[in-house]
């Protein structure tokens, strides 16, 4: 992502297209054995496209299961608009994108869905422009390349994007513990201290490999050595980091 400041102004939030069971509807009180209708088989609307529900069981938590793996970018959930007493489940059909889109559920002889609310997409500006705002049927969208925002309410904002050293950082902090433990490691193998590595030509192999990690040097680019970035040795063959 390119460093610089991006100014959002969000129009609006938009909204998605909700649903509920209708009312005069058998009353569900238990989900796991009760359903909206006896019929093996739902017939499901979404926009312009039709899908075929068929429950595992004749329950409402079978019917909003088997809603929820057909892929057809809605989410059912269940509701209980009654109390604890007197429970009164309800389907909730809620669409997966910003937009005013048809939901129905029907059974083969009714309609089991009634909206509550219609959806509408998210509008929005980046850095006032364009003069018609800009649509989008999800609250993610994609600022510039590689920066992503997720618009939550109508307002304006400000995002910058600047990079920062600390992952960097990090990492060299993490390479100079790591290199450092392996020199301590070779030296418990090395004269008096007779390891089980004690006079094996792997050793100054090993240690070879390590000069060279600390000498390496790019021919390109604005940092070239390890030095450029903090990192020194010491006259005990140590790294140290700045």
């Amino acid at each position: 992502a390119l460093e610089g400041e991006y100014e959002i102004e969000v129009l609006s939030a938009g909204a998605y297209t909700n649903t509920l069971s209708a009312d005069g509807l058998p009353v569900v009180s238990d989900p796991s054995t009760q359903n909206l209708s006896a019929a093996g088989a739902f017939y499901l609307t979404v926009g312009t496209n039709s899908f075929t529900i068929s429950p595992s069981s004749n329950s409402l938590l079978s019917l909003a299961t088997a809603i929820n793996a057909a892929g057809a970018g809605v989410k059912a959930t269940l509701v209980n608009i009654g109390n604890s007493s007197q429970p009164d489940y309800r389907l909730a059909v809620r669409s997966e994108k910003l937009a005013n889109v048809n939901i129905q559920l029907g059974d083969g002889t009714t309609d089991l869905l009634g909206t509550l609310t219609a959806g509408s997409p998210l509008t929005y500006r980046v850095n006032g422009q364009p003069a018609n705002p800009i649509s989008s049927d999800s609250r993610t969208v994609t600022i510039s390349p590689g920066v992503l925002a997720e618009l939550r309410s109508p307002g304006a904002s400000v995002i910058t994007v600047a990079r920062s050293a600390a992952s960097a950082r990090d990492a060299l902090s993490a390479f100079v513990t790591a290199y450092n433990a392996a020199v301590d490691e070779m030296d418990l193998h090395r004269g008096t201290a007779q390891g089980a590595l004690s006079g094996d030509l792997l050793l100054p192999s090993l240690a070879s490999s390590l000069r060279q990690i600390t000498s390496y040097s790019s021919p390109t680019g604005g940092i070239r050595t390890l030095a450029a970035l903090g990192v020194t040795l010491d006259s005990h063959g140590k790294l140290s980091f700045d």
